[in-house]
C-alpha cells in the first residue's frame, strides 16, 4: 500500500486565536506561574508546609494568587 499526500486546491490558513487564559499577569512574582491557566503539584513529606503555602498564596490579601481564580480544585 502506497500513501500519497495530495496538496489542497486552495491553501488553508490557520491563525492563532487570542485567549484570555493565555495572558500573563505581571503582578504575580516569579518564579510562580504568571499565566492563570496552569496545573501545579505540591509534593513533600507531611508537616513540610504545603497547606500553609497554598493558603498563604490564595487567601491572604496582597499575596500572589489572591482573588485571581474563579474555581480551585484540591485533591488529597
Amino acid at each position: 500500500m502506497k500513501i500519497v499526500e495530495i496538496p489542497p486546491a486552495k491553501q488553508i490558513n490557520v491563525t492563532k486565536f487570542e485567549m484570555s487564559c493565555d495572558l500573563c499577569d505581571p503582578t504575580i512574582p516569579k518564579p510562580l506561574p504568571q499565566v492563570l491557566n496552569f496545573f501545579m503539584l505540591m509534593v513533600a513529606r507531611p508537616g513540610m508546609g504545603k497547606t500553609n503555602l497554598i493558603l498563604n498564596l490564595l487567601c491572604k490579601n496582597g499575596k500572589a494568587f489572591n482573588k485571581k481564580f474563579d474555581k480551585i480544585y484540591t485533591l488529597n
